[in-house]
């Protein structure tokens, strides 16, 4: 036992000695000054800023002084493999004043133009980040309407070559984009920009709510282009930032995990995102289940949450879902899936609308430029709704909908299996306050009858 205690004591002291030759190296420097000398990285402590050349350096130094907040100075390329210590904040800033915080509290009332990155850090493609503490990649959100929550001003970024793991918390308020991918394991959590294209306002959100429409149906995640896996486990977050009643709200969304709108069901498993410009992959290889859409608001010092449970919860946007074999979707909610998205069932995927649940589709050119608030005119509206089913299984125990009677212009339906009758919901005109819903015969596999559902007048 003495032996081992005499080790400790001398590895203990051999790194006391370590620090105190760097600290004599890198001195006390001005935050001003940091990058002057060549230094990518500095904390500070004490009241005192340290620079240091090597983001890892940093990071090291940092751990035997009670973990200050790490602040990236200066365009940086990792050297080697690097992990966050658990206790550990790494911030990537949007400028020289270094004040950005994982909060959110620094954002932009109005519109804003989106400037660059004010730092960049390079991770090669033969190394790795990983992430058990907090890393945010710093970016400012603007409040207006009908966009809100999009990026504005300068912002952090990682040019991901290689891989970052994340089994702490990843905030990509700025952007992350590269070949590499990122890997959130069970644990992990994801925070995302929640950008929303048709916001109405307080006012007009609470009207469209309280007249049975959920308030918006054009929102994406920003921050992350590169491809981002989640593992069975890990969760993933929108941050959103809204004015409401002359209120300036940033909030977290709930996406993945539990209170999201996609959860999982098993114990193992992932889902891929790859966003590609302004479409998204989504590649699903477990057992999910989706959910409602959640957001909540603080207005004079009352929290108002705003749910889609009862109501059409919008989803799509340019969306191209796959669901490999062995896994399956079950919808558990009144899903609405928008024109441009895909749905495509490999051999052996299964998906299932559970009992009193609705998935409904929009023909070619149903879902008309009126029904999104404010300027959509960059919308493509001639895109149709697909689903694609590859010799994978539909089980229909709730309804499927869509706004044709005929799903002529819906494909795929005709390679639905199961056959049987069921109630098809034919969604008639949305016009923001009224959404009338016409329930009529529909067979999935052989018909009783030759003569297809006609709606009623």
């Amino acid at each position: 036992m003495s032996k081992i205690n005499k080790k400790s004591t001398r590895k203990t002291l051999a790194l006391l000695m370590v620090f105190v030759m760097m600290f004599a190296v890198f001195g006390p420097i001005s935050a001003s000054a940091a990058d002057e000398e060549g230094n990518v990285a500095q904390f500070t402590y004490n009241g005192t800023v340290y620079g240091f050349p090597t983001l890892a350096e940093a990071v090291e130094v940092a751990a035997y002084l009670g973990y200050p907040v790490i602040y990236l100075i200066d365009n940086h390329t990792l050297t080697s493999n690097l992990t966050i210590p658990a206790n550990q904040e790494v911030i990537i800033p949007t400028s020289d004043a270094c004040n950005d915080t994982y909060t959110g509290a620094a954002n932009v009332p109005g519109n804003g133009t989106t400037g660059a990155a004010h730092v960049t850090l390079t991770v090669p493609n033969d190394m790795n980040l990983e992430v058990d503490g907090t890393l945010l990649v710093a970016g400012n959100q603007q409040g207006s309407v009908p966009r809100t929550g999009f990026l504005t001003g300068d912002y952090g970024a990682i040019d991901l070559e290689g891989s970052l793991v994340v089994n702490g918390s990843l905030y990509a308020r700025g952007e992350v984009y590269g070949a590499g991918t990122v890997t959130a394991s069970s644990g992990g959590k994801v925070y995302q920009r929640f950008q929303i294209a048709d916001w109405r306002g307080g006012n007009g959100s609470l009207n469209a709510y309280t007249n049975g429409d959920f308030p918006f149906n054009l929102y994406d995640l920003g921050g992350i282009s590169t491809q981002a896996v989640y593992q069975n486990g890990a969760s993933m977050y929108g941050l959103a930032y809204i004015n409401a009643f002359s209120s300036d709200n940033y909030t977290t969304v709930p996406y993945m995990g539990e209170g999201g709108i996609i959860n999982f069901l098993s114990d193992s498993g992932s889902v891929v995102f790859d966003k590609n410009g302004d479409r998204t992959a989504i590649t699903v290889d477990a057992e999910i289940t989706t959910g409602e859409l959640s957001v909540s608001m603080n207005v004079a010092g009352n929290t108002y949450t705003v749910n889609s449970e009862g109501l059409d919860c919008p989803f799509g946007y340019l969306t191209d879902v796959v669901v490999k074999s062995g896994a399956s979707v079950t919808i558990d909610n009144l899903l609405k899936v928008l024109p441009g998205c895909t749905i495509q069932l490999e051999d052996g995927a299964n998906l299932t609308i559970a009992e009193n649940k609705a998935l409904y589709f929009y023909g070619e050119n149903s879902y008309e430029k009126s029904y999104y608030w404010g300027n959509a005119a960059t919308w493509d509206y001639s895109l149709p709704a697909t689903l694609i089913n590859c010799d994978g299984t539909v089980n229909v125990l709730g309804t499927i909908a869509s706004s044709d009677a005929t799903f002529a212009n819906v494909q795929g339906f005709e390679a639905l299996k199961d056959g049987g009758e069921y109630a098809l919901v034919i969604v008639d005109e949305y016009d923001q306050t009224n959404n009338t819903q016409i329930s009529v015969p529909f067979y999935i596999g052989t018909p009783i009858t030759t003569t297809p559902p006609t709606p009623a007048e």
